[in-house]
């Protein structure tokens, strides 16, 4: 994401392409991590095709098809009526403040990815209370790298785009705090496809969409870049709802209530400090030290239980 604001940025100012930068920056960062990783598993594999391989990923990984399109669709939605209500530089704005704060969904997908055949094999052996106490580490390091995104959004705006982009930081909290129902969505959806219920999936996903549309009709005329947000992690928060309902209905859960609210919790509380101390850079530096400490004290346990268990 961030390579993409770059290239889109160089664009903008070097060709003067205006809004066309942000896809052919997307195409060219796309290429530029995209070509490399092909010829490495070329060089590195004499069949390309495997049918039993590719079989096994689709079986694991279409049913999280529609978890995909709305996710895309969600993303795509608060900029079309941003670009429609605001006009194309309210929509070059916000779309560097959501690239900052977007940049936590990649760590939510590479948990999923890594952590689930770990997940399924735990369940299938019966050790939900493991995958639990994971889940429960996982959403506290999201909820600090929550905090240190927003304590360093005032800097990497500055960095990333001209001093009038400013005004779109107020986006990044919100966007930043959907990671956390956005990772409780991604492993929920694991365990429901593991016991053959990704139409459940599918509900959910679709709820997801078409609230994302809903908020973003209500809340961006009026709040701007809060509201865009806002309507992003409305969205991504009712599908977690769902598949939290779907759960525990089926007595599958693997989040706890406990777990969710003090992850919420602490990352509301230290987010709004940062933003507090907007104006006072070295007090905000101090609570990114601390968080990332704390951070690293929750991965060695995370890393223990993953190892033990």
């Amino acid at each position: 994401m961030g390579l993409t604001v770059l290239i889109a940025l160089v664009l903008i100012k070097g060709a003067g392409l205006g809004y066309q930068a942000r896809i052919w920056g997307l195409l060219l960062a796309s290429l530029t991590i995209a070509a490399p990783t092909f010829s490495h598993i070329l060089s590195k594999n004499e069949h390309l095709y495997s049918r039993k391989m590719w079989q096994r990923i689709g079986r694991r990984t279409l049913p999280l098809l529609p978890h995909a399109l709305s996710g895309a669709l969600s993303v795509q939605i608060d900029r079309f009526i941003i670009s429609a209500t605001l006009g194309t530089a309210a929509l070059a704005k916000y779309s560097v403040a959501h690239s900052l704060a977007a940049a936590l969904t990649m760590l939510t997908g590479a948990a999923g990815s890594a952590l689930s055949p770990w997940i399924i094999r735990k369940l299938k052996s019966g050790k939900a209370e493991t995958v639990s106490d994971i889940c429960s580490h996982l959403l506290i390091l999201l909820s600090c790298a929550t905090v240190a995104v927003v304590a360093i959004s005032p800097e990497a705006m500055r960095i990333l785009a001209p001093s009038d982009y400013a005004d779109a930081t107020v986006a990044v909290l919100p966007i930043a705090l959907s990671a956390i129902p956005s990772l409780v969505y991604s492993l929920g959806s694991v365990v429901l496809i593991h016991k053959k219920r990704g139409g459940l999936v599918s509900v959910s996903a679709l709820i997801s969409s078409l609230s994302a549309i809903s908020f973003g009709f209500l809340l961006i005329p009026r709040l701007n870049y809060l509201g865009a947000g806002l309507a992003h992690l409305a969205s991504q928060s009712l599908g977690a709802i769902f598949i939290l309902v779907f759960l525990k209905k089926r007595t599958e859960g693997i989040f706890s209530s406990s777990s969710i609210i003090t992850a919420l919790a602490l990352a509301l509380s230290l987010s709004f400090a940062a933003v507090a101390l907007t104006d006072r850079p070295v007090i905000r530096m101090l609570l990114l030290l601390f968080v990332i400490g704390f951070a690293m004290l929750r991965l060695a346990g995370a890393r223990t239980l993953i190892s033990e268990k």
